[in-house]
């Protein structure tokens, strides 16, 4: 039994179609930047209410990051680079004890992130538990871990998508924050 040739035409289809799909998948990229749903930059946080990951009878709204500038931090029990990223988070908030830091748990199990917190250390304090990824979503989060810098008023001043490094802290993140003042009463 022998197998009929296949022709050029058959050959190259697959490569053809792969080719057609990742330069549409580019193109869009490009072209659309950020995700519509994303919070822009200027945009105050929504309204939200979630429990605090090691104090699940404790629920933290929107209110709690207004009136001071405020840090969310968007990390995971099952994201590898948020556990690398422990002991620079830790020297960051040594260096950084003025501002408030806000971990937000992303599309987690509650019993995993406070294990997670246990064995890796808890640098932040309050860690807001977003088990559906709700707030996040609105964030514009597409991966962890990403941080947000709130001003007085919850707006966002500030983003960075992935681990944040001590050169980071120093060069960008830390100005960012000097810069910004609590809200009069």
């Amino acid at each position: 039994m022998s197998q009929k040739p296949r022709s050029l035409a058959n050959a190259w289809m697959p490569i053809v179609l792969l080719s057609i799909v990742l330069g549409g998948l580019a193109f869009f990229y490009t072209r659309l930047g950020a995700p519509t749903w994303a919070l822009p930059v200027g945009q105050t946080i929504p309204t939200f209410a979630l429990v605090n990951v090691l104090k699940p009878s404790e629920i933290i709204t929107d209110k709690a990051l207004l009136g001071q500038p405020a840090v969310l931090h968007v990390w995971a029990s099952w994201c590898s680079n948020c556990a690398t990223e422990v002991p620079i988070l830790q020297q960051i908030r040594q260096r950084d004890q003025k501002n408030r830091w806000f971990g937000v748990n992303f599309k987690d199990n509650l019993l995993n992130a406070q294990q997670w917190l246990e064995t890796h250390g808890d640098s932040l304090g309050i860690h807001l538990y977003d088990p559906n990824g709700v707030l996040s979503y609105v964030l514009g989060v597409i991966g962890t871990p990403e941080t947000f810098v709130l001003n007085c008023q919850g707006k966002v001043v500030y983003r960075h998508a992935g681990p944040l490094s001590l050169e980071l802290y120093d060069s960008t993140l830390q100005p960012v924050l000097e810069g910004l003042t609590a809200c009069a009463s």
